[in-house]
């Protein structure tokens, strides 16, 4: 397929005027773009330099779901399909068996073959390189060629949610040039190829002939641009200019529900959080990290940011009806500021003290989030200056633990699992409170996943909620309910369940435009 040129012209001129609804002629207008199978789609953030295996937040997810396929993936209804396996099945507690699709190609027309599948998860699997899940692929003990693209993976101990692992986007199969933290990693096998890219402005992807399923993709081309102010994404969306966005603020909910010609896509999406660094005192102390759960008004958060669209979090986030959602997982804290004032002055604060707090201002709710925590804190004496920058600055610093708590922090995983929370406790992941770690949660929140059983299972997951509660290495908030608004000539998009709503961008393999 013909590489085709994106309007620059027109795509600045929309998020100039989109705040106004003013003048720019976008996909609204344009009967060809239909005919061309053309999909204007507004995003919440800039894409960034893509880092293989990297948690690089929703606008790397996003990325990676087009551009990027593993062996296996996410159906749009969250369950796990074949992608460039052609099939899977687990043959035993720790072997699954896969069969490589033939004729598999990247980007750059160079072979998708087993050594790739070896060398990318060999790279995952080293802590160094930063990737989200390397202890998953670390506990991978062999994969063994057999016949006809046949083969099979063994893991050193049972892993209950190691497909999951594997149709992460986050987690593809890669050339080899791709697994370098300094390549922007964007040849992938994935649906799409990247197109042109304008920073600060937005980029295009494009059909990718050679991908296991071309035939089903109707989308020639997905032109991209940036919208980082909520008012003017929505405006963008009803006055025509793209015909699709993300991150739809919860204040225009009711908004673009009832506008005519269009529709809101929402799931109970990812959570947010706080966490700090326990390299810093006094967030080292237990003590002062149980106050702030005691300390912040989750309702408030739930119904001054959300707009009501939320739940709050008094504990860990958990599947809602599942064997997991237990007192010991949902009701770890309560809203009790005195109780907070108490458990500073037992750990030598009963003035308070002053410290500071990372955040971002790319998302407004994560924003305001931050500055309700802020003012909850202060009631109890804790004074905190916070740092405001944008998205990729905030993942930057927690990286390099530049800071001292975090409140842009989310809640996030291709897992219901509670084994999620070993990301929030180990690793590499930003998220993840700098300085922190505990080998006994640690080994319970493993030994969980490696369990044969769904009673051996549920009590080292009972153990590891109790060192949770009584350590307080992050604070969860709230999970959120989050939307995508779409034209009405926008057909086949849906919204994946739960915490992987923001891999939804690999269902835009099922969309057409009429």
């Amino acid at each position: 397929m013909q590489k085709k040129s994106l309007s620059w012209s027109v795509m600045a001129c929309a998020v100039a005027g989109a705040l106004a609804l003013s003048g720019c002629t976008g996909s609204g207008a344009d009967s060809d773009a239909a005919v061309e199978q053309k999909l204007h789609f507004g995003f919440s953030a800039e894409a960034p330099a893509l880092i293989a295996g990297a948690d690089q937040g929703a606008s790397g997810m996003m990325m990676n779901s087009l551009l990027h396929r593993g062996l296996v993936a996410y159906d749009e209804k969250g369950e796990v399909e074949p992608a460039l396996a052609a099939e899977f099945e687990q043959v035993a507690a720790n072997e699954y068996r896969f069969v490589l699709r033939e004729g598999l190609t990247f980007h750059d027309g160079s072979p998708v073959t087993l050594d790739n599948v070896k060398a990318t998860y060999k790279y995952y699997a080293d802590p160094g390189n930063g990737a989200a899940f390397a202890t998953a692929f670390a506990n991978i003990d062999s994969i063994e060629e057999g016949a006809d693209g046949e083969f099979t993976i063994k893991l050193k101990q049972n892993n209950g949610v190691f497909l999951e692992n594997l149709a992460d986007p986050n987690t593809p199969i890669l050339p080899d040039s791709a697994l370098n933290k300094s390549v922007d990693n964007v040849i992938g096998a994935g649906p799409f190829t990247l197109g042109e890219k304008v920073t600060g402005v937005g980029l295009t992807v494009e059909h990718f002939d050679g991908y296991y399923e071309s035939g089903e993709v109707a989308l020639d081309e997905i032109q991209i641009t940036y919208y980082k102010d909520s008012a003017a994404r929505v405006n963008s969306l009803l006055g025509g200019d793209v015909d699709i966005i993300d991150y739809v603020p919860w204040e225009s909910f009711a908004q673009i529900e009832d506008a005519s010609g269009f529709s809101l896509t929402s799931k109970d999406g990812p959570g947010n959080q706080m966490h700090f660094n326990t390299n810093v005192a006094p967030w080292d102390n237990p003590k002062v990290r149980q106050a702030v759960a005691y300390a912040i008004d989750r309702e408030a958060i739930v119904n001054s940011v959300f707009y009501g669209n939320a739940k709050p979090i008094y504990g860990v986030a958990v599947e809602e009806g599942s064997e997991y959602d237990i007192p010991e997982a949902t009701a770890m804290w309560e809203y009790n500021p005195e109780k907070a004032k108490k458990l500073l002055a037992e750990a030598g604060y009963p003035n308070g003290f002053s410290s500071t707090m990372l955040g971002t201002s790319q998302y407004e709710f994560s924003q305001d989030i931050t500055i309700s925590v802020q003012s909850d804190l202060k009631e109890i004496g804790i004074n905190l200056e916070l740092e405001l920058t944008d998205f990729p600055t905030m993942v930057e610093k927690l990286g390099a633990c530049d800071y001292a708590t975090n409140g842009g922090g989310a809640v996030v995983s291709p897992v219901t699992d509670p084994s999620y929370l070993l990301s929030y406790v180990t690793g590499k992941f930003i998220y993840h409170p700098c300085g922190y770690e505990n080998d006994e949660l640690t080994g319970l929140l493993q030994s969980g996943l490696a369990a044969e059983t769904d009673e051996e299972r549920l009590a080292d997951y009972k153990k590891a909620f109790q060192i949770i509660q009584e350590e307080a290495p992050f604070v969860q908030l709230a999970q959120r309910g989050q939307a995508f608004g779409v034209s009405d000539k926008v057909k086949g998009f849906e919204m994946l369940p739960g915490f992987k709503v923001s891999m939804s961008g690999l269902n835009f393999t099922n969309v057409t435009v009429q």
